[in-house]
């Protein structure tokens, strides 16, 4: 294998996680399958083996520092450090936040799988740095499946692992055009360096942050009437979750926060870029995610009550809608404009003092977050997906995923403020609730 096989240099997203990771500024994430048969820990050994056996960067190592980083295939992967069946008697729902918690050391590994429910449920629990969401969806699949092939006599004799011979891949720099205009580049320097964000009580950006999760589980009755109200109103499912999102937010952050949405406010959608790499394997792992920037009204509590879907809601859907439309439309000089925050990373000098700064009561810069891992064929009775908060998280994150032919997921994340989780979490279920009981009959 020549050297360059074996290692590389991180590209400058990968860098942008790592150095969060180091400095302990966000959670890691979760996607989980729900079986249809319990497995054990044999078997989460053997769907351990197939991961490292076909994917290089899950077996890496990253060593250096900025300027410096690189990651180095592992020589021998030891099996046992990526199982971890200690909460097998806990349901995912009881400890989603404490999971999120869990620190990963980049210099020896970035994932493990961790058996829930009695071998019921399978948690691929994994670091942002160098994988995004549509990773640990494309890794369960893998896990899933290994774990259909698996049986008894499959049983795992060893116990470490030897790298594959296949290639790392590529940072994303090199798979797309990322180019940022010049007019984008001259605004984030002068909203960085000339203008401060609009002061509000919003809870700030801080090194010793608190992060708050909860899962929201649509059964597949809930799931058709969710998709029948948005056909019915002409936007896509993805479009009526972040609408959803906002409009149980209303009430809570109008009580809480007034200052905070008496303007529009900044909602960050993290988009799959493989989709726009047509000659290059569209289940590749890594970190191929760029991001649609939304300004958004939080319409007033009374805007949303009563009706369901409000005129409010159905208007945050359509300009969801718009502004994905048009984001993701290529032009000539820069590409995709959602690939543009990804070109602006290497114009920061320092990112250990871009975020010391932005970690020292700095104002939180976004209010919303939705990653859409859309919807999935994986054979399994459920899927979970639950992302990272942190100390420049945007104050609520909100994950989701489908699974054909059965429900929506949500996974729910708010920095600093339990109360703000509970009453969007409260809202969210009636919603769900009432829109089963006015669109669950139509087909």
């Amino acid at each position: 294998m020549s050297a360059s096989c074996k290692s590389r240099p991180l590209g400058p997203h990968e860098t942008y996680g790592t150095v969060q990771s180091i400095l302990d500024l966000y959670s890691n994430v979760i996607v989980s399958a729900t079986l249809y048969k319990p497995t054990n820990r044999q078997g989460a050994l053997y769907a351990a083996k197939i991961l490292l056996e076909k994917e290089p960067l899950l077996g890496v190592s990253i060593s250096g520092q900025e300027g410096t980083f690189k990651m180095t295939k592992l020589r021998e992967a030891k099996l046992n450090n990526y199982v971890d069946d200690s909460l097998n008697s806990k349901l995912l729902e009881d400890v989603v936040t404490d999971l999120h918690y869990v620190r990963l050391d980049l210099s020896k590994q970035q994932w493990k799988l961790l058996l829930l429910n009695n071998g019921k449920e399978i948690v691929f629990l994994f670091d942002h740095a160098l994988l995004d969401g549509m990773s640990g969806l494309f890794v369960i699949e893998t896990v899933v499946k290994a774990l259909q092939e698996y049986s008894s006599h499959d049983l795992v004799s060893l116990t470490t692992i030897p790298n594959p011979s296949t290639p790392l891949p590529l940072p994303v720099e090199q798979q797309l055009v990322a180019s940022p205009p010049f007019t984008l580049l001259l605004k984030e320097l002068f909203k960085e360096y000339l203008f401060s964000e609009k002061v509000s009580t919003l809870p700030l950006q801080k090194h010793d942050w608190k992060g708050y999760h909860s899962i929201i589980d649509f059964t597949p009755f809930q799931s058709r009437a969710f998709y029948n109200m948005c056909k019915k109103y002409g936007f896509s499912v993805g479009a009526g979750l972040y609408a959803l999102l906002v409009s149980s937010s209303s009430g809570v952050l109008h009580r809480k926060y007034p200052d905070a949405v008496s303007g529009p406010v900044r909602g960050l959608v993290p988009l799959n870029g493989r989709n726009f790499t047509p000659k290059l394997d569209p289940k590749r792992l890594g970190v191929v995610v760029g991001e649609i920037c939304i300004s958004t009204v939080v319409p007033k509590p009374e805007e949303v009550i009563g009706r369901v879907p409000s005129r409010a809601f159905v208007k945050i859907a359509h300009q969801f809608k718009s502004k994905i439309t048009r984001d993701t439309q290529q032009t000539t000089f820069s590409g995709y404009p959602f690939m543009q925050p990804v070109g602006l990373i290497p114009w920061v000098r320092s990112l250990q003092e871009y975020f010391k700064k932005h970690t020292n009561n700095h104002q939180r810069s976004s209010m919303f977050a939705m990653s859409n891992l859309t919807c999935s064929d994986v054979p399994c009775e459920q899927l979970r997906f639950t992302q990272c908060t942190g100390g420049i998280s945007p104050f609520i994150q909100y994950s989701v995923v489908g699974l054909k032919d059965k429900g929506i997921s949500v996974g729910l994340g708010v920095s600093e403020d339990k109360e703000v989780l509970d009453e969007v979490n409260k809202s969210m279920r009636w919603f769900i609730q009432e829109c089963e009981n006015s669109f669950g009959k139509e087909v």
